[in-house]
């Protein structure tokens, strides 16, 4: 789940909450997702092809944040870069779909689920930041491919006690299991282990 979003544990106050929370964070891949398709389907237009980019369900809003994207420091920057370097659609809209993934999911059941979402977002990154570097490479993709998905695993631990204030686990399921790890521990772990010890 984006840990922008709320907690929220049912159906009172905290569990709407999240949902608002939950609602505004969909909108704000889907703006994302809009932003993005307006830069390629342009392009597209431009020479000559028709645009093969579907409405979205929320397609009524898209227009209404038109004119913020088109002042928006990052999307003007964004844009210079995808026309500079021609960047890869794919990559930008990986990183929108795996975020928005994101939002649904408490605790990946698999490490291999972990790497797969490090890939698709810190990897794509990096392959796009090599693009900008007019480095096209099979090599350097690899390099990068390993480097996010070892930083998608340094994101969940770092986000261990952060996420846990939301009820959420940031340690696959599989890994908990192998080292007898159980989710109350993490949620609410013990006195003695307020980091204390860790201290120097």
């Amino acid at each position: 789940s984006d840990p922008m979003g709320g907690g929220g544990d049912g159906m009172g106050g905290e569990g709407l909450g999240e949902m608002d929370s939950t609602l505004a964070s969909r909108l704000r891949m889907q703006w994302w997702r809009d932003a993005v398709a307006e830069f390629y389907e342009n392009d597209d237009e431009e020479n000559g092809g028709s645009s093969s980019h579907e409405p979205s369900s929320a397609g009524f809003l898209s227009q209404t944040y038109s004119a913020s994207r088109k002042h928006n420091p990052i999307v003007r920057e964004l844009g210079r870069a995808i026309n500079d370097a021609a960047l890869t659609r794919r990559f930008l809209d990986r990183m929108i779909d795996a975020r928005e993934h994101d939002l649904d999911v408490s605790q990946y059941d698999t490490m291999r689920d972990l790497v797969q979402y490090g890939e698709a977002t810190s990897s794509s990154f990096l392959y796009l930041s090599l693009e900008c570097c007019n480095v096209r490479e099979e090599r350097a993709d690899a390099v990068a491919s390993r480097i996010g998905a070892s930083m998608g695993i340094i994101t969940a631990l770092r986000s261990l006690v952060y996420r846990a204030n939301f009820g959420e686990i940031a340690i696959p399921a599989d890994v908990m299991a192998k080292y007898d790890v159980s989710a109350e521990f993490l949620l609410n772990p013990p006195d003695r282990f307020n980091g204390a010890e860790l201290s120097p």
